[in-house]
């Protein structure tokens, strides 16, 4: 299928492509955070538990201050002494040691420069009590001191379940050593998103992982197996040959095609090879099939506040924006719903002013020239729009009930008719600058679901679920924002559901064409602010005009600047949404 082109991982069955730092990238400069390393303890009776990165998993945590991982290390993991928190002097010898603190009383940062004073080589800081610092299972991200000196030692947290197997050891006498490992195996992929409804269900060309040669000589005879675990109880293993791998590659591609039964239901794909039998070199990633629904998340929410980064949120123009690409299968069909979540209600929310309030659904058409290639590279802005949804903020929205809001074509239709093997991105996007809050509306998410970069019809390297925040396309590193798409036959939910819609009665434009200037007659039904818009059709606002207390008259807009074209008249009012395509010509 032509779709293939666009994909890295969407090159050759069972392939075998080098992509060097386009998924593994250490050289950031950012702590510890995407280094990909595994921490594991080596115990006295000979276990080896190995952890990832996840902070909320019972994974570790990072640090976004130190140098960042680009060789293991290894060292015995001992208390830092006699003050265990880190926040005091000492005299301790730690040199070729792992300090292990505890969390509480003073920062990260300065727990570990205290560390790196007695000579330790890395610093694991254990989580709290359960009182004031979550579950077992939490190991939080640690933040940079700006105040503070850089540290020259890397740093990682971990949850109370880890620290629960060293810490006795240690406490007896015990030596435990502490490893930072780089796996050979990593990012597990298996489909385009995470759930996918079950008449879109077709090919897929990017199941597989990536894999690093860490071993001094090449690596030969090498056999990579995806065994796929289906609803029913059925496995369909696949299997590849690979050529020899050279010394030093890294992030290389193994790939699988693989055609899902049309099911609903849960997959799990686990991959491992011939040549390694360590628990960290078997991989696995789920994916479902769903009766209506297209998720990047993965389902299951992580209530936590959201993503709240509002200094981003100033400096990018108070805008902000969250996406999720979906693919469909051979029948294309018609999306009736965006499904999202809003984290920060308290935050947001201003009492009475609806245009402050809302929060704007875009439905863009990913590929618009099908060439197989994505179209997104600077900002949305460059899209073109294939539908439009409004959800008006009401203050009482809550983060762990997520929203539907209808969808309308650009002829003012409930539904958009989507096209069979194509790119979309199911957008939410607000705006600040009527709000005055300088806070961004953090939106409900999961944790972080990792997916293949694809390649944009510019050259730019892209994710499937991008944010524009800072004037800039970006990823959360440790969550997916929850933003779903929904095809017809979903039922929505009764919370959340505004009427998007406004009656046509209520608003006429003349003459549609237009030359210089255009009448719009309004006449509501009360007093409100009033927003209106014309755009283009790559989603740039070529028109803008802002009315507060406005109920009913004519309204004069000048498009003498406008090129000749067919446009979309947007007109966003407390009782709905108006949609309609105009045309200017001069």
């Amino acid at each position: 299928m032509k779709r293939n082109a666009t994909f890295l991982c969407g090159l050759a069955m069972s392939a075998l492509l080098q992509l060097t730092a386009v998924f593994n990238s250490n050289a950031q400069n950012d702590g510890t955070q995407n280094d990909d390393f595994l921490f594991q303890l080596e115990l006295p009776n000979g276990a080896k538990p190995t952890y990832s990165q996840s902070n909320t998993a019972g994974g570790w945590g990072y640090a976004a201050f130190g140098p960042d991982v680009t060789a293991p290390i290894s060292g015995e993991l001992v208390w830092y002494k006699p003050d265990t928190l880190g926040c005091g002097a000492s005299t301790q010898d730690l040199n070729g040691k792992i300090a292990l603190i505890r969390r509480g009383t003073c920062g990260f940062h300065q727990k570990t420069l205290n560390a790196q004073g007695r000579g330790a080589i890395a610093v694991v800081v254990v989580n709290g009590n359960e009182a004031t610092h979550m579950d077992d299972l939490f190991s939080p991200n640690m933040a940079l001191d700006a105040t503070l000196p850089n540290t020259t030692i890397p740093a990682i947290s971990i949850c109370r379940s880890i620290g629960s197997l060293a810490i006795p050891e240690i406490d007896k006498g015990n030596t435990v050593i502490a490893n930072f490992i780089f796996p050979r195996m990593v990012s597990a992929f298996a489909g385009y998103d995470y759930a996918i409804p079950v008449s879109q269900v077709a090919l897929l060309d990017n199941v597989g992982f990536s894999f690093t040669n860490r071993e001094a000589t090449a690596i030969d005879s090498m056999i990579a197996y995806a065994e796929i675990h289906e609803p029913g109880g059925n496995v369909t293993i696949l299997e590849s040959a690979l050529p020899s791998i050279p010394v030093g590659t890294a992030d290389t591609l193994i790939l699988f095609e693989y055609t899902p039964p049309a099911v609903e239901g849960e997959f799990e794909a686990v991959f491992y090879t011939n040549k390694y039998t360590e628990p960290r070199d078997t991989l696995r990633r789920k994916f479902v099939h769903t009766k209506y629904t297209y998720a990047t998340d993965n389902l299951q929410l992580q209530l936590d506040g959201g993503a709240d980064r509002n200094d981003l949120f100033v400096t990018g123009d108070l805008l902000y924006q969250v996406a999720s690409m979906i693919v469909t299968g051979d029948n294309g069909g018609v999306a009736t719903h965006a499904t999202f979540g809003v984290a920060n209600i308290d935050s947001v929310y201003v009492p009475g002013n609806d245009l402050a309030n809302t929060l704007t659904i875009y439905l863009y058409d990913g590929d618009a020239d099908s060439d197989g290639r994505l179209d997104l590279d600077g900002d949305f802005s460059v899209l073109e729009i294939a539908g439009i949804g409004n959800y008006i903020l009401t203050g009482t929205e809550k983060e762990e009930v997520l929203l539907d809001v209808t969808l309308y074509n650009l002829l003012g239709d409930a539904g958009v008719t989507l096209l069979a093997n194509h790119y979309y991105y199911i957008s939410v996007q607000y705006n600040g600058s009527e709000a005055g809050t300088g806070r961004n509306c953090a939106f409900t998410n999961t944790a972080n679901v990792p997916y293949l970069s694809y390649l944009t019809e510019g050259g730019a390297f892209r994710q499937t679920a991008p944010i524009f925040l800072a004037n800039q396309l970006n990823t959360w590193g440790d969550r997916t924002v929850v933003c779903r798409l929904q095809m017809e036959g979903y039922t929505p939910a009764s919370v959340g559901v505004k009427p998007s819609l406004l009656d046509d009665s209520k608003y006429t434009v003349a003459p549609n064409p237009a030359s210089d200037h255009m009448r719009l007659d309004l006449d509501l039904a009360t007093q409100g602010t009033v927003d209106i818009s014309i755009i283009n059709p790559m989603g740039q606002r070529l028109y803008s005009q802002v009315l507060k207390n406005f109920q009913n008259g004519q309204l004069n807009l000048d498009v003498q600047k406008i090129p000749s074209g067919t446009y979309m008249l947007v007109v966003r009012t407390a009782e709905g949404l108006g949609l309609r395509k105009v045309s200017i010509c001069h």
